[in-house]
């Protein structure tokens, strides 16, 4: 019996092609995924090359977002501190 290249690892963002279940913790047996739910087998593909780079990408878009916000707060919250100070 010849092993598969995932063999024994447990993915975080499965999902079986056939009912939709979340399959994350779901162990890997020559490289195919039993779902529990309904029994299909989802074999597993690697991630499309650059998927990592946009992931990484959408993430530092949304924190470059939230520092922004962040300082936009700080700044009102300054001025308004300073107005009723007057």
């Amino acid at each position: 019996m010849t092993r598969g290249a995932y063999d024994g690892l447990t993915p975080r963002h499965a999902v079986c092609e056939a009912c939709g279940h979340h399959l994350g913790g779901a162990e890997i047996r020559d490289d195919h995924i039993r779902c529990p739910e309904c029994a299909h087998d989802s074999p597993v593909r690697p991630p499309p090359p650059g998927a990592r780079d946009a992931t990484l990408a959408a993430l530092r878009r949304r924190r470059d977002v939230f520092r922004t916000i962040a300082v936009v707060l700080v700044a009102g919250l300054m001025i308004l501190i300073a107005l009723l100070r007057l």
